[in-house]
C-alpha cells in the first residue's frame, strides 16, 4: 500500500536519491530503510557470482516486481522474498 499524504509539508524533503524515488512512486521510506541492507547484500552476492553482471540489479527489480504482483509491500514480505532468492543463490553455487 502506498502512503497518502494530504499535506506535502508533513513529509520532510528527501535527503537521498532513493528517498526522492520513494516519494515519486508514493512508497513508504521506512520500508526502504528496513529492507535496504538485505537487498544490497543480496545484490552484492549476485554480482560476485558467475554470470551476467546485469543479473544483480535485475534481481533487486524482480524482488520488487514480486511484491507488486502479490500486492504486499511490507518490509516483512520483501524480506521474505530476499530470503527466498538468497536460498536460490546459495543452491546455485
Amino acid at each position: 500500500m502506498t502512503d497518502v499524504v494530504l499535506d506535502p509539508e508533513a513529509v520532510p524533503a528527501p535527503q537521498t536519491w532513493l528517498e526522492e524515488v520513494c516519494d515519486a512512486l508514493h512508497m513508504k521510506r521506512k520500508v526502504l530503510a528496513a529492507v535496504t541492507p538485505s537487498i544490497v547484500d543480496l545484490v552484492h552476492h549476485v554480482a560476485e557470482s558467475p554470470g551476467d553482471q546485469d543479473d544483480a540489479p535485475l534481481t533487486a527489480f524482480l524482488i520488487g516486481f514480486a511484491a507488486a504482483k502479490d500486492g504486499d509491500f511490507s518490509a516483512e514480505a520483501v524480506q521474505s522474498r530476499v530470503n527466498i532468492v538468497a536460498r536460490v543463490l546459495e543452491n546455485h553455487k
